[in-house]
């Protein structure tokens, strides 16, 4: 855990521009649509108090099935960005913006694909029981550096993800714990100086100011969980195969 960290935040400054730019941009996206949301309350149906109106639950289904959407697949594109940059900064070499989204790019509809597919089995999973929801999404975790680095096909990057969190899921959950409760401690700092309730924020509160904070907060969490994601993975192969940097790193020559 403590390889894992120290390797995130190493990789993480040492290519803060680069990084935090691919955050910024491919969290554009779910920006103008948290925009669209909040001066259209009316139109789609939602009350200042978060409530739905009659007859238009079908649209906020739809609205929160396109965030959801919209949010995984540049979140996946992301990761793979910023995996390729990892890779290569641990190999030694400069990470550069058009190498890392080329690769993110060249992977697209894959990683759609396999967006929509965690997505299911994470929704699934939650739907049956909060354990079995939680255990899906550490057994997927690297599924997308597993397709990045190793270009493995949809099915076999799940099965390969699913192999190497194996006999360490519960040391990813532990990481993964310590940082959800940053991220809330940081959304939580923020609220009461934009004036949003603490716990559930209402449509109503909701403003620019807001939502400008809100994306700058998850550009920043972005770039780090896709950095340390790219870390987890870097860690379970060094650990499980002996596999480094230059021979990860060879994929993208």
């Amino acid at each position: 855990m403590g390889r894992v960290v120290s390797r995130l935040f190493n990789a993480l400054f040492s290519n803060a521009i680069t990084f935090l730019a691919l955050a910024a941009l491919l969290s554009i996206p779910m920006l103008l649509l948290s925009l669209y949301t909040i001066t259209n309350l009316a139109g789609l149906g939602i009350n200042p108090a978060g409530g739905v109106a009659p007859g238009r639950g079908v649209n906020f289904f739809w609205l929160i099935a396109l965030q959801t959407t919209v949010y995984l697949v540049f979140s996946y594109l992301l990761q793979a960005a910023i995996v390729q940059g990892t890779i290569t900064y641990l190999n030694d070499e400069k990470a550069s913006f058009g190498q890392c989204m080329s690769i993110a790019l060249k992977s697209i509809g894959p990683l759609v694909v396999i967006a929509f597919l965690s997505a299911l089995g994470m929704v699934i999973g939650g739907i049956l029981l909060l354990v079995p929801g939680v255990i899906v999404a550490l057994m997927w975790m690297v599924v997308v550096p597993v397709r990045i680095v190793e270009n493995t096909g949809i099915t076999e990057s799940f099965a390969r993800s699913r192999a190497l969190t194996k006999g360490h899921r519960g040391k990813i959950f532990l990481l993964a714990l310590i940082y959800l409760v940053l991220a809330l401690a940081l959304a939580f700092a923020t609220r009461p100086i934009l004036g949003v309730s603490m716990i559930v924020a209402r449509p109503g509160e909701l403003n620019i100011a807001y939502i400008a904070v809100d994306w700058i907060e998850r550009v920043v969490l972005a770039a780090l969980t896709a950095a340390g994601i790219a870390s987890i993975y870097f860690e379970l192969r060094l650990i499980k195969e002996g596999i480094g940097a230059q021979q990860m790193a060879a994929a993208f020559d």
